[in-house]
């Protein structure tokens, strides 16, 4: 079984991470861990935009390495991608690619950034994924 876990932070992410850990999962069921930074439009400001969106990289790269160190030490096969888009299309594109069986995301996921209006973007991954859909509400 093939299981995307869509993550914006660490603290969101627990209750994610404590679901998939607790549950029974057929054997070699895999994890994908996907962060999703959100990519700003060019400003004139090209230099500083190229910088904080290295930033959210980095730190996107940093909270999804956590979570699969986390999901390996309970035994799961775990690894982890981090996309720049819209969160909703990243994550539907991802559980496309990689044949997703289920997502699983915060009900008030928001992408790496924190912003947004994180009810829409959730309601378009379960409206059009290609797999069945797990909200967790902290």
């Amino acid at each position: 079984m093939k299981v995307l876990l869509a993550i914006d932070d660490i603290p969101s992410s627990a209750d994610a991470v404590d679901l998939i850990t607790s549950k029974q999962w057929p054997p070699d069921t895999a994890v994908r861990v996907l962060s999703v930074a959100k990519q700003e439009s060019p400003s004139r400001n090209l230099p500083a935009l190229r910088q904080a969106q290295r930033e959210v990289a980095l730190r996107a790269d940093d909270v999804t390495a956590r979570v699969v160190d986390l999901l390996e030490a309970s035994g799961f096969l775990a690894d982890s991608v981090v996309r720049f888009g819209e969160s909703d299309t990243a994550i539907i594109d991802e559980a496309k690619g990689w044949s997703a069986d289920l997502i699983i995301m915060s009900g008030r996921y928001n992408g790496v950034t924190q912003g947004g209006t994180s009810n829409e973007s959730v309601q378009r991954v379960v409206s059009h994924a290609p797999c069945r859909v797990q909200l967790v509400f902290t």
